[in-house]
């Protein structure tokens, strides 16, 4: 339930074909490497932003839909959160 706000950054984290296999490097490598193309700052270790997506990743296996494999969860749980949203893709 809940707000939920579609980006295709998180889209695309969704169909990363690591799926069940990804973790918090790889989220984190996707998020900066789209930072990167945008000429935005990148992520900076041990930020608000990170603590939560680790959070997020860590958690994953308790969030999502059923069917969903871990990278789906992850960006479901992303996109459920407009400020970590906002921190990640501006």
């Amino acid at each position: 339930g809940g707000d939920f706000w579609a980006h295709p950054w998180a889209e695309e984290l969704a169909d990363n074909e690591k799926g069940e296999d990804i973790d918090f490097e790889d989220v984190v490598a996707h998020f900066n490497a789209k930072r990167e193309e945008e000429g935005l700052d990148l992520l900076e270790v041990g930020s608000s932003p990170l603590v939560i997506l680790e959070g997020i990743v860590d958690n994953s296996a308790l969030s999502g839909q059923p069917g969903m494999n871990k990278a789906q969860r992850i960006a479901d749980g992303i996109q459920a959160s407009s400020f970590l949203l906002s921190e990640l893709t501006e």
